[in-house]
């Protein structure tokens, strides 16, 4: 929606590269409706030098500028962090006193969870959480952008973002992943879902009304932007949009038309399929 950018992206799907090639691109999108952050998406023709280089997908470039143009925040006093509280922008300081309170706090308390809120944006993780167990996103312990302006009253908020190696991605039957388990466990594996990339979440399940707000809202979403026909119809739209040019992409890539098909395939089946397991893991994490 914006008439000017600072920096963009120009990505090549990663590691869906050679198969949708609009995973990530697909998984934001459809994620766009629950508020959290995500990058805006736009597939372009690129040529180098003159050379066709195929479908490129236009991306917006997680920075203090994409918190300007999104958030209307400040560009020079914002924190931007990744993975384990390495600072891109800013400092972790304030971020170090988040982590400390969710250790030494006890979070049972509704009190407790009352003060959190005062400098986290509690519903914006828990989406953004529901969004990455939905995913199967299998890199989600490790590509981890969060944000806060750098104020007395800003919130901690999460972007949503690299999703390639979600929805099937080499793992055809990754629909049926217990990823609410595996989300919400401290595991002593260094990738790719350490004990640290689900602190957060465990610690704010010790609570019982916040437990019964990510039941809720998981349920919600399941029933409206992640519903079955809302997410195929999406996925046919998307597809649609680069159907034409991928005849010439895929011939530039050394790869097949057929191929692309393939695993468009695979993402419908796990969004079909996906929705009725993940309400099985809810209920036997939960013990509903």
């Amino acid at each position: 929606d914006f008439k000017k950018y600072k920096s963009f992206i120009i990505r090549n799907s990663g590691g869906d590269f050679k198969r949708t090639h609009f995973r990530d691109a697909f998984m934001t999108q459809l994620a766009a409706p629950t508020g959290i952050a995500i990058q805006a998406y736009q597939p372009a023709v690129v040529f180098l030098n003159g050379e066709y280089w195929g479908i490129q997908n236009l991306r917006e470039k997680i920075s203090e500028h994409y918190l300007k143009s999104n958030f209307g925040v400040d560009k020079d006093n914002v924190d931007i962090l990744r993975h384990n509280g390495v600072a891109r922008h800013g400092t972790s300081r304030n971020y170090k006193k988040l982590l400390a309170f969710l250790r030494n706090q006890d979070m049972t308390k509704d009190e407790t969870v009352a003060e959190l809120r005062t400098f986290m944006d509690v519903e914006d993780f828990i989406r953004y959480n529901i969004a990455e167990t939905y995913s199967d996103n299998r890199d989600a312990g490790g590509n981890i952008r969060y944000w806060r302006e750098r104020n007395d009253s800003a919130k901690w908020r999460w972007v949503f973002y690299d999703l390639d190696l979600g929805l099937g991605n080499d793992r055809p039957n990754g629909y049926k992943h217990n990823t609410v388990k595996k989300f919400t466990t401290a595991h002593a594996e260094a990738w790719p879902d350490p004990a640290w990339s689900t602190f957060i979440i465990r610690s704010l399940l010790k609570n019982e009304k916040l437990q019964t707000q990510y039941i809720n809202t998981f349920a919600d979403h399941l029933n409206t932007v992640y519903k079955e026909e809302t997410a195929e119809a999406l996925l046919d739209k998307m597809k649609a949009n680069v159907s034409d040019e991928m005849q010439f992409h895929v011939k530039r890539w050394g790869t097949s038309y057929e191929n692309w098909e393939h695993h468009i395939e695979i993402v419908r089946e796990c969004i079909q399929k996906r929705p009725g397991y993940l309400r099985q893991f809810i209920q036997e994490k939960f013990d509903l």
